[in-house]
């Protein structure tokens, strides 16, 4: 799926903001877009960025739930939120959810960094083999 032209803008000039050093405006903006333009590339976006407040993030992100409550990225993005806010248990249950929706390579391995982190070893290393193998293109 092709961005919205102004998806694109918005995500460029956070981009942009990214390298330039400014995460706190690339957020700002990025918070102000998706509302109205929900777009995945902007939540995978969003979800990956590191500003001063990943609290108020956090909560920005889990006010969408309401209108996308099934969406994958979402919840991949809010369960990389809720690590950064060091919120470990509902880092999971988002991450669990975005597994058990779109078993993706990256939803598995943030969550099989919860499992490992968390002494579950036997679970972690399992994701992360399936994260491997869909990397490889493997079922």
């Amino acid at each position: 799926m092709a961005l919205r032209p102004e998806a694109t803008l918005v995500r460029e000039y956070a981009k942009a903001l990214l390298a330039g050093g400014d995460p706190d405006t690339a957020e700002s903006a990025l918070r102000a877009a998706i509302p109205t333009d929900f777009d995945p590339a902007l939540v995978e976006l969003y979800g990956r960025l590191r500003s001063g407040r990943p609290h108020r993030q956090l909560e920005a992100a889990t006010g969408w739930l309401e209108s996308h409550p099934q969406d994958p990225g979402l919840l991949l993005a809010l369960g990389r939120l809720a690590i950064a806010s060091d919120e470990p248990e509902r880092a999971r249950g988002y991450l669990e959810s975005s597994v058990m929706l779109s078993p993706t390579a990256s939803a598995r391995g943030e969550l099989a960094s919860l499992y490992l982190a968390a002494g579950e070893v036997a679970q972690g290393r399992r994701l992360l083999e399936q994260a491997l193998d869909d990397d490889r293109g493997r079922p």
